[in-house]
């Protein structure tokens, strides 16, 4: 063996020693199953046909049917179990750990071992989906949690791509080095049960090299881009802008400029001025001393909007106008056609 070999056994010896020690907790005893229900339904059955009991046997029939059933699912579930920890106590021996771990060492671009922490450190390739490159990953498998019921792993990026809204998350389906396993949970937890080392770390590789959008932490088609706070819509940073106001990124279709001040505005931080409908930012706008409606600067006049200045004007004319009228129809008053 050279160095590295020596080393490979060296914690396959190690991880071999873990798997044994688990094998010493002895599994828990099977439940007793539910015949003693299913005996005396049969022996009451067999009487009742003995004496030709007609209606106790078609209620006995049911009975004894529901504790058949409630039987065979109790024994089946028990074989279950039982097969389960005869895997459990036939623990893997350091040479097939070994294999395991050679094989690993042939197929993946890195493999290291860290004996103070216990850990398996594997490296993948360099991972793209959906034409977003995310970098290689290191698995990093604690092994003195092999064979547990869950194993303890983290998944970390060597060159991190993050996308823009959330720094913690280096792949559609890892989040501060936590991979979402999906359907990939119990196909794990087996492999580590039975100390398949090559393919506990070749399905944590799979998992990584496949993208559902439906639990994706942030999905590819916005890796690049953040939702506009408007519409929606994933953007770049050279198609969006913050709002002067609150900060909220928009896109490019969605912002808008206060005609006051010039700053970029988002939905809910412009409003219409309402005389002239130009939108503005609130500090630009004031209200109307008269009907209280917010207006532009260039729509008041001494504190008064442009309509209410002009309904004011209206009103004092007619006042000046209606003396006139008045006087003009008095001098009417009483006269009566000159006959010709």
């Amino acid at each position: 063996m050279n160095p590295h070999q020596k080393m490979l056994w060296r914690a396959a010896s190690a991880i071999a020693e873990v798997y044994a020690r688990r094998q010493e907790i002895s599994p828990p005893l099977a439940e007793p199953l539910p015949i003693d229900a299913v005996t005396r339904l049969t022996r009451m059955m067999r009487h009742a046909h003995r004496r030709r009991y007609r209606t106790a046997a078609a209620v006995l029939r049911p009975r004894l049917e529901r504790a058949l059933r409630d039987l065979a699912v109790a024994a089946t579930t028990q074989a279950e179990r039982l097969r389960a920890e005869r895997r459990r106590t036939q623990p893997p021996l350091a040479g097939t750990l070994y294999w395991d771990l050679r094989a690993i060492d042939d197929e993946f671009p890195r493999l290291e071992v860290d004996f103070k922490r216990q850990l398996l450190l594997v490296a993948t390739d360099p991972l793209e989906l959906a034409e977003v490159s995310l970098g290689p990953f290191m698995i990093a498998v604690h092994w003195q949690s092999l064979g547990a019921e869950q194993p303890n792993y983290e998944v970390m990026a060597l060159r991190p791509n993050p996308p823009d809204s959330n720094p913690g998350v280096t792949h559609p389906h890892v989040v501060d080095d936590r991979l979402c396993e999906g359907e990939g949970t119990h196909v794990l937890q087996a492999a580590s049960a039975e100390g398949r080392l090559h393919d506990f770390v070749l399905i944590l590789r799979q998992i990584l090299q496949t993208y559902n959008e439906l639990s994706a932490y942030v999905c590819l088609d916005r890796w690049h881009g953040v939702p506009c706070g408007d519409c929606g819509a994933s953007v770049d940073a050279e198609e969006r802008s913050l709002c002067g106001r609150c900060d909220a990124q928009v896109c490019d279709e969605c912002v808008q400029s206060c005609e006051g001040c010039g700053d970029s505005l988002c939905h809910g931080c412009r409003e219409e001025c309402s005389a002239c409908d130009e939108h503005h930012c609130r500090a630009c706008l004031d209200p109307c001393s008269d009907c209280h409606g917010s207006c532009c600067p260039s729509c008041l006049t001494e504190g008064v909007c442009d309509a209410c200045v002009a309904e004011k004007e209206s009103d004092q004319q007619n006042k000046d106008t209606a003396p006139q009228v008045a006087a003009a129809d008095a001098a009417r008053v009483g006269q009566a056609p000159v006959p010709g």
